[in-house]
């Protein structure tokens, strides 16, 4: 990530390092071997698209990880991943750190052991489970299903639930805490459009942690996560594709959010809200692989201590064909 413009007293876009400084880093060097037809094995650092253990792919450059899986992810009806993971590079660093630093327990090196599990009943109905042990730091279990339902030539209902458990364990490093999260979403399409509806709740004991990739809650939006302590929050967003309209390549999708959390005690934080607009065009013919997104958040928080922001985002993107 090569710095084009960064004046220093506008550091904290993750696009560069520390100070705006531009960096290289090796992010990616493993080994994969295929123990059976389906049955891989990979070893060393690579990317993963896992909840809570992911890319976080927003920024110039991805998390990745240093791990040890066997995975199948291939077959038609169960998937599955296990192994152990040692380190992380996050989003805009150089150097790999142990997972229990990434989570912020800076006296010791331990890594995190995982098993999950996917199971596809059909093509639109699957459950799926994943859990994550970070030695004496902290165990972290979500699970999801979703099933969707055609109800006609052109309309269509897609139905989530998800669950979060987290807890310290061990010698619990980043503290004695206990908190869990649930969700669910209503996505209803008909022909180009898509309406989606979504709720989540969080345990008043403590807000969720993801200190090793993105949260994978359905109110996660460009800003907010809407995952703090006692917070209860619903969303509403609606997407749509204009190429019925004759203009292929262009699509937008708008998202609200609005998060109440307890107005005292040690919890208690700004009540907020909200709007994110993304608009999407791809092109073709002549300039096939260039894609431009352009993003726009406004977060309102509620009282003296709440904090209003505005985030503008503009991404290119340009594949080159090389063959």
């Amino acid at each position: 990530s090569q710095k084009l413009y960064g004046p220093n007293d506008k550091d904290g876009t993750l696009l560069l390092k520390s100070g705006q400084n531009s960096f290289t880093v090796l992010g990616e060097s493993y080994l994969t071997a295929r123990l059976t037809q389906q049955t891989m094995l990979r070893l060393y650092r690579q990317d993963l698209n896992l909840p809570y253990v992911n890319r976080q792919d927003n920024r110039m450059v991805p998390n990745t990880f240093e791990a040890y899986l066997l995975y199948d992810l291939d077959d038609t009806r169960l998937n599955y991943v296990g192994g152990h993971l040692r380190q992380m590079k996050r989003r805009n660093e150089t150097r790999f750190i142990s997972m229990s630093e990434a989570a912020g327990a800076n006296d010791v090196d331990r890594g995190v052991s995982t098993l999950g599990a996917r199971y596809n009943f059909t093509d639109k109905i699957n459950i799926g489970a994943i859990n994550y042990h970070g030695w004496d730091v902290m165990n972290l279990f979500y699970t999801e299903g979703n099933m969707a339902w055609p109800l006609g030539e052109d309309l269509a209902l897609r139905l989530s639930a998800q669950y979060t458990d987290q807890r310290g364990v061990g010698d619990e490093r980043i503290g004695d805490f206990e908190t869990s999260a649930i969700g669910g979403k209503f996505a209803l399409s008909y022909r180009n459009a898509i309406l989606s509806l979504a709720f989540s709740s969080i345990d008043n004991d403590s807000g969720i942690r993801s200190p090793w990739g993105g949260y994978p809650g359905y109110l996660s939006l460009i800003h907010k996560d809407f995952d703090r302590a006692g917070e209860d929050a619903w969303l509403v967003g609606v997407s749509y594709d204009f190429s019925r309209l004759g203009l292929p390549g262009l699509s937008t999708f708008a998202n609200y959010a609005s998060g109440d959390t307890p107005d005292s005690g040690s919890k208690a934080t700004p009540d907020q809200q909200e709007f994110d607009l993304t608009v999407d065009y791809r092109f073709s013919d002549a300039l096939e692989g260039l894609w431009i997104r352009a993003r726009t958040a406004h977060v309102d928080q509620d009282g003296s201590t709440g904090e209003d922001s505005q985030d503008y985002r503009l991404i290119v993107n340009y594949s080159v064909p090389l063959k």
